[in-house]
């Protein structure tokens, strides 16, 4: 977003080629997934919960060694 905000400037570029690379990488890698839009952090909270109580619960059940 900055990049384009400092108009394509290949100063910027080279200040902030890491960054932009990693940015890239990424972004190709949400799209070979298909991923359109990322999920909200509030979502992702709830999902960590609801695993995490499954988990506890899964590991309860499990028999214990002799």
């Amino acid at each position: 977003m900055a990049y384009r905000q400092a108009g394509y400037s290949k100063k910027f570029r080279e200040e902030h080629e890491e960054e932009i690379l990693l940015h890239q990488a990424a972004k190709n890698a949400f799209d070979d997934m298909g991923v359109k839009k990322l999920p909200k952090v509030k979502e992702l909270q709830t999902e960590y919960a609801r695993l995490l109580e499954k988990k506890e619960k899964d590991l309860c059940r499990v028999p214990a060694l002799p």
